[in-house]
């Protein structure tokens, strides 16, 4: 019989063969075993075929593939590897694994063959059975659409500001940081380490009466100076230890400007890279907006004119897409 020379499938191609794959079958749930029937084709010098290759595999390790998300109100398929004792990967038909939710069930369900249920933004944990052998269970998070309605941010729901006079003394229920964080991912600081809530309704000049922002000093007096800008970061709606992006920011100024005067918005990434930036004149209810291709944005400043005090920009409608985990 001539010598036959069979090449590896899914692997490499030998010289003198072609090999491919033409069906897998697997055994079904519970089963005992992955059955792997894999047609294979082969020459040998007369040009004959040497017909079918049969693999069987055991699995002996399941994994939930790390890092899976699913948007809210959504669904989506749920992956794992299955793996043997070589640590090969397993082909396993669909049917072969059970799914389930073993904490955060509100935030997620998941159907017995892995479809996953986003009910609203959290963090649940799966775990999958496959031929026997259950997976440890893993992280999987509820995400807002980075591409959703935008989160606007008036401030007018809050208690009324105190005056927006440069020097005003900040009031405890003036100071704005973390109130948005956990809803919207979003929080403010400056140099006081908060922003002051001031009313420009009192004077006429919100965009939306009455409250706008504006940042403190150290010693909690309401401040426009340039070296003291207002700050925006955004993290992880779900996780406040971990940074949020986000695809675009929008900033609207109070309405007294002066037109020889500019303001400037900044946008940085989670390393620290300036990503965007915007200068402008501020005759007065002048919108400030960057928007990207993708969810870039963790961090924001917005810069006053050089001229502080009475010549200085409150804000007012900070508007951003939805925030989501950093990759």
């Amino acid at each position: 019989m001539p010598n036959a020379k069979l090449g590896e499938p899914q692997i490499q191609q030998h010289e003198q063969h072609t090999a491919g794959a033409d069906h897998c079958r697997c055994a079904q749930a519970g089963a005992g075993r992955v059955v792997a029937v894999i047609a294979v084709r082969g020459e040998v010098s007369t040009g004959a075929g040497i017909g079918t290759v049969t693999t069987v595999n055991t699995v002996k390790s399941v994994t939930v593939n790390a890092g899976q998300t699913v948007i809210n109100g959504q669904t989506k398929q749920l992956t794992f590897t299955a793996r043997d004792a070589g640590s090969a990967v397993v082909a396993v038909t669909p049917g072969s694994a059970l799914w389930t939710i073993t904490s955060g069930s509100d935030a997620l369900s998941v159907s017995k063959d892995g479809i996953g249920n986003a009910l609203k933004l959290g963090i649940a944990s799966a775990q999958v059975v496959v031929d026997g052998v259950t997976s440890a269970a893993t992280t999987v998070e509820t995400t807002n659409d980075p591409d959703g309605s935008p989160i606007v941010l008036n401030f007018d729901e809050l208690a009324k500001g105190v005056s927006s006079i440069g020097g005003t003394t900040v009031t405890a229920a003036a100071q704005l940081s973390t109130h948005y964080r956990a809803q919207y991912g979003a929080s403010f600081t400056s140099a006081a380490g908060y922003v002051a809530v001031v009313d420009l309704g009192a004077v006429g000049t919100a965009p939306t009466s009455p409250n706008g922002i504006a940042a403190a000093t150290a010693g909690g007096l309401v401040d426009y100076n340039q070296a003291n800008p207002i700050e925006i970061i955004f993290t992880d709606p779900n996780n406040p230890s971990a940074p949020g992006v986000t695809t675009s920011i929008s900033v609207t100024a109070d309405l007294d400007g002066v037109a020889a005067l500019n303001g400037t918005l900044q946008a940085f990434d989670v390393a620290g890279n300036k990503v965007g930036e915007i200068t402008s004149p501020d005759p007065g209810g002048e919108v400030r907006t960057m928007s990207f291709s993708s969810p870039i944005v963790h961090r924001v400043l917005f810069i006053g004119t050089p001229v502080p005090n009475q010549d200085g920009i409150a804000l007012d409608n900070v508007t951003f897409s939805p925030v989501v985990p950093a990759s």
